[in-house]
């Protein structure tokens, strides 16, 4: 089932246009093209949250372009959801249960921010950040606990954080 909800959704993959999942890697506060600030992250959460009221999420990819979301519903349904960074919205909802911890409140949209300057700070180009990743990290204990995964191209490949950004490993 394909949900169209309000101003800005889309009822296919294809009407995101220019919008690339490789577009603005930049985390100035006023790059509308990057979700990799955390201004445009936030707002990129609101409409996600909005899409289906009640939704608990099972993991997030954030690329600089795109937000991909699966969450379960408060109808225990599977949705996947898609915002781009000018807010275009494709979602899909089936009826295969899924299992989640985490509450859209436990994602802190400056996490990214703090992860990429990490990397940064370690040596990668930005340039060489490819995605980050939100998940529930309590193993199934139901605390929504969530840690951050930033994968980044080179010989660092990836760096792990708990829910703020700040790095565990």
């Amino acid at each position: 089932m394909l949900l169209a909800t309000g101003c800005g959704t889309s009822n296919s993959a294809n009407e995101f246009g220019d919008v690339s999942a490789e577009s603005a890697k930049s985390l100035a506060p006023d790059d509308t093209a990057s979700l990799f600030s955390a201004a445009n992250l936030s707002k990129a959460f609101t409409v996600a949250s909005g899409i289906l009221p009640g939704t608990r999420v099972e993991s997030i990819k954030v690329l600089p372009g795109k937000l991909f979301v699966v969450a379960d519903t408060a109808k225990k349904q599977y949705a996947s959801i898609v915002v781009a960074a000018n807010e275009t919205v494709h979602a899909v909802v089936s009826d295969a249960p899924i299992s989640t911890d985490v509450a859209w409140s436990a994602l802190d949209p400056t996490a990214p921010a703090a992860l990429i300057a990490t990397a940064v700070q370690r040596g990668a180009p930005l340039s060489s950040i490819r995605y980050l990743i939100a998940e529930a990290s309590d193993h199934g204990s139901g605390t929504g606990d969530v840690s951050w995964i930033i994968y980044v191209d080179g010989p660092i490949d990836h760096i792990e954080a708990d829910a703020h950004g700040h790095v565990t490993g």
